[in-house]
């Protein structure tokens, strides 16, 4: 790790990812907390270039949201998972396949932590923007997802005006 530091201070990013995505790959099996930390990382090392790309920022903390979500580190996923939604909402170019994908998956991990206000909100977004053009299979998940999130809603009553506001 001290080469990837001297890298980094030096501006050399690019030789200070190819040493973390390496160090990542070799430590997975030492620490399972080790490889999301390292994936985050390697994200800021992205930002951090001349010149950046958010792109690859946002691509990195997909993959360190998925490792976080997998290690139970629910917290540090969703954070991940917001700020690369915020790199792709306001981008109409972006694919949407990606816009997608983080907001059934930021909702999601978010449902499973119990705010289901949150993740119906979400929701709301991965609705709006669904479109004829996704394959069958892809619009399949978004609607179960939803039909996921508003049974909880239903089920805990106590929550259901205020998740009919979010959703209007």
């Amino acid at each position: 790790f001290m080469g990837t530091l001297i890298f980094s201070t030096t501006g050399r990013y690019g030789d200070a990812i190819f040493q973390l995505l390496d160090a990542t790959k070799t430590l997975r099996d030492v620490s399972q907390y080790i490889e999301p930390l390292l994936l985050e990382q390697v994200a800021l090392y992205f930002i951090q270039r001349t010149p950046p790309n958010p792109r690859k920022y946002a691509f990195y903390l997909i993959l360190t949201a998925h490792a976080y979500h997998n290690h139970h580190l629910k917290r540090y996923a969703i954070r991940c998972y917001q700020i690369a939604r915020t790199l792709f909402e306001d981008d109409v170019r972006s694919w949407q396949a990606i816009r997608d994908h983080l907001n059934v998956n930021t909702a999601r991990v978010i449902h499973n932590t119990g705010d289901v206000i949150q993740a119906c909100g979400i929701l709301k977004t991965a609705l709006l923007e669904l479109s004829k053009s996704l394959p069958v299979e892809k619009q399949r998940s978004i609607l179960k997802e939803t039909a996921s999130v508003m049974q909880t809603i239903v089920n805990t009553s106590d929550q259901l005006t205020e998740a009919q506001t979010e959703l209007v």
